[in-house]
């Protein structure tokens, strides 16, 4: 299939990123950021994106199909809360050594 890498924008980026923090409590690390790469160019939707990969076992163990719906939902709150503190975390680091240079 043929891929279109302008597809691939900033903010598709940040997206999927976010959608594997959230869905695999990590960061997605260079084997499934390319797979997120391959799926986005190739024309996927994000929906089909979430679809295929909420199938796979790195999310229903975070996620097993057993839980309540509050369940759920609370882990997946909690998912959205520890990646983003994370990341500030890392971005106000970064700044910091960028300052001191």
């Amino acid at each position: 299939m043929a891929t279109n890498s302008a597809l691939w924008t900033s903010t598709k980026q940040t997206e999927m990123y976010r959608f594997f923090a959230v869905a695999f409590n990590a960061a997605p690390g260079t084997t499934y950021m390319d797979q997120l790469y391959e799926a986005v160019t190739s024309g996927m939707s994000t929906e089909a994106i979430v679809e295929v990969f909420t199938t796979k076992s790195q999310f229903t163990d975070v996620y097993p199909r057993f839980m309540s719906n509050k369940d759920f939902a609370t882990k997946l709150i909690n998912n959205v809360e520890v990646p983003t503190t994370l990341f500030m975390s890392f971005v106000a680091k970064s700044l910091l050594d960028m300052k001191r240079g």
